[in-house]
């Protein structure tokens, strides 16, 4: 459950270095948070019904996974669009860590 907050903390703070050593812009990287918030927007909207139907604890499994896909295409491969695909899947798996959190509570 930590993990995720680990992951994108490191990668907010470090993005420059990030960057850096793939040879981006940062102000693509910067521009790539718009990706992020589109993620989250969308997979709570949906998340929501989901867990009205199926129940919070049934979809934390799926919270980690989009996250894992993102961090391996970003370690794998440096093409600059790399950084959005990253971002995106980050805010599916923050989306629906969002809405299931205030599920359990």
């Amino acid at each position: 459950m930590l993990s995720p907050s680990l992951i994108l903390s490191g990668f907010f703070f470090l993005q420059a270095q990030l960057a850096e050593e793939k040879g981006w812009l940062l102000s693509w990287v910067a521009s790539t948070f718009v990706g992020y918030a589109v993620g989250v927007l969308v997979t709570a909207l949906l998340a929501g019904p989901l867990i009205d139907r199926f129940g919070a604890v049934r979809l934390v499994p799926y919270k980690l996974p989009p996250l894992v896909l993102g961090l391996v295409l970003l370690a794998g491969l440096d093409a600059p669009v790399m950084a959005l695909v990253f971002m995106v899947c980050a805010g599916v798996g923050a989306g629906l860590g969002y809405t299931d959190q205030c599920s359990i509570c």
